[in-house]
């Protein structure tokens, strides 16, 4: 699974966790969700699919 979150300093980065929730990967932060999303969906396709999107916010 791959969370989106949101830094304290208003950017975006992604966590990729494996099934029992350990984290695989944290990404660099991005300026815009629309670029971070596309950096997950990238992530995803190399992996083919295999790990799912989920978009949250911290706040």
């Amino acid at each position: 699974m791959i969370v989106i979150k949101k830094s304290r300093n208003g950017q975006y980065y992604f966590i990729a966790k494996s099934r029992n929730g350990r984290t695989l990967v944290t990404s660099e932060t991005y300026k815009r969700r629309d670029r971070c999303r596309n950096g997950a969906t990238s992530l995803t396709k190399l992996l083919r699919g295999s790990l799912k999107v989920i978009y949250q916010t911290k706040k």
